[in-house]
């Protein structure tokens, strides 16, 4: 188990760089896709979002965790309009948080629950986890579609 654990904090704490080189080959989207400085505001806003769920899994007993609102939503869209490095460093400044917060759990910890308030859904803290990993890959593989 704590393998498993330990490999999710690896995933997140590599995905970074690889984020980094998908997006400075990203060549102009298609149609109705997301340009690489959406993608990476995006990733930026989502990170804070995901530490603060985080945060309130370990901060309190079955907590409700909000679907995002419209302050995420300008958040993100404030930073899908900056350059990609600047988005790319706000997202390395909340993984970091993020990745320090995980490192000090206990195994414990990983299966505090919570509910998302998106589908009154039961979720563990490392079913969230699990998730950010997936987030991560699926936004990589977008940039990299985008490739020039």
């Amino acid at each position: 188990m704590l393998d498993d654990y330990r490999e999710l904090i690896d995933l997140l704490a590599h995905a970074l760089p690889d984020l980094r080189e998908a997006a400075s080959t990203a060549g102009e989207p298609s149609g109705d896709e997301w340009s690489a400085a959406q993608i990476c505001g995006h990733l930026a806003a989502s990170e804070t979002m995901f530490l603060g769920w985080l945060n309130d899994l370990m901060q309190r007993n079955d907590p409700l965790l909000r679907a995002p609102n419209a302050a995420h939503f300008a958040e993100q869209e404030r930073l899908q309009q900056q350059p990609v490095d600047a988005s790319l460093d706000a997202f390395a400044s909340s993984r970091g948080d993020t990745i320090s917060l995980l490192m000090g759990l206990s195994l414990r910890d990983w299966e505090r629950p919570g509910v998302t308030e998106e589908g009154g859904s039961a979720v563990t803290l490392s079913q969230i986890v699990e998730g950010m990993v997936d987030h991560d890959a699926d936004h990589l593989a977008q940039l990299r579609g985008l490739a020039a």
